[in-house]
């Protein structure tokens, strides 16, 4: 026998055969006639509108909450600073931990800290630093250095440098060596190719010639 469609079937029966639901027909203490689960007896419409009724309340703590905090920022901001100062210590050997963990991206986000404080546009990713890198077949961008820089061992600079209105961006980018990054410091990129030809006496080419 079915009705709506659905067959019944006792609690009993759909767990001997493996079932995840059953069907009695019958309406359950809400009223609603629908299937239930084995496990627990639950209704399945009360489960769902039960769902929805967390979801809604939570939503609605959620933007109590915010509320509160935009009337009370000078109470929240305090409260943050407690809190910070209570957990120190703690807070420290975690940030140190992870940190350790992840020198690069530790970098990364200095970098990015850095470029934020002078103003640039633009921004780039860790998955674009390692893409560049590949790209310059782990070589230190200079034409006359080409050391390796794997491992770790490269620098970001900025070919138009921030400090002259350079872009974050990752086509601003090239990956240097320690020693050609702090002597290049905040020449632009033709001037540090210019100066490399009068050092060096190499040919000037752009770095767009590693992409």
């Amino acid at each position: 026998m079915n009705i709506a469609g659905k067959y019944i079937i006792s609690q009993r029966e759909a767990k001997t055969r493996g079932l995840l639901r059953y069907f009695t027909g019958n309406p359950c203490p809400s009223g609603h006639i629908e299937e239930r689960h084995v496990s627990n007896y639950g209704c399945i419409a009360c489960i769902r509108s039960a769902t929805h009724a967390k979801a809604k309340t939570a939503n609605g703590l959620a933007k109590e909450r915010e509320r509160y905090r935009r009337r009370d920022q000078d109470k929240e901001n305090a409260r943050l600073a407690r809190y910070y100062y209570e957990h120190r210590d703690k807070r420290i050997v975690s940030t140190t931990r992870w940190e350790k963990k992840n020198p690069q991206v530790r970098q990364m986000i200095k970098k990015r800290h850095h470029a934020r404080k002078r103003g640039a546009t633009g921004s780039h990713t860790f998955e674009q630093i390692r893409a560049l890198l590949v790209v310059q077949d782990h070589k230190c961008a200079t034409p006359w250095c080409g050391i390796d820089i794997s491992g770790g061992r490269h620098t970001e600079d900025h070919m138009m440098p921030l400090s002259r209105g350079g872009s974050d961006a990752i086509e601003n980018i090239a990956l240097l060596c320690h020693r050609c990054n702090c002597s290049k410091h905040t020449k632009t990129w033709a001037e540090w190719l210019a100066h490399g030809e009068r050092i060096n006496g190499t040919s000037m080419y752009s770095i767009f010639a590693y992409q």
